[in-house]
C-alpha cells in the first residue's frame, strides 16, 4: 500500500466466527454439502472420499457412545488506509 501512496495502514479483525458443531448436525444442517464454502474447490471424488470418511467417524463415534465435533474458528481481516495530503 505503501508503494502506491497510502501512508498509514491499519489490518484489524473485524468479524470473528468460532463455533461447534456436532458432526451429524453440520452435515443434516448443509454447512458439509459441497457447494458451501471451501468444499467447492474439491474434486467430486476428493469430497466423496472425504465425505465418506467423516460419516464412518461419525458412526464409529457414536457406537463407542461418543459424538464426534467439528470446530471452525475463522476470523476475518479489513485492510484500511489513508491518503494523507
Amino acid at each position: 500500500m505503501a508503494e502506491t501512496g497510502f501512508q498509514r495502514r491499519l489490518i484489524e479483525e473485524v468479524q470473528h466466527f468460532p463455533t461447534a458443531l456436532p458432526g451429524l448436525a453440520a452435515a443434516e444442517q448443509g454447512f458439509l454439502d459441497k457447494s458451501s464454502t471451501s468444499q467447492a474447490m474439491l474434486t467430486d471424488d476428493e469430497y466423496d472420499r472425504g465425505m465418506h470418511r467423516l460419516r464412518s467417524d461419525i458412526e464409529a463415534a457414536n457406537a463407542a457412545g461418543n459424538e464426534l465435533q467439528l470446530s471452525a474458528d475463522l476470523a476475518l481481516f479489513a485492510t484500511k488506509g489513508w491518503l494523507i495530503e
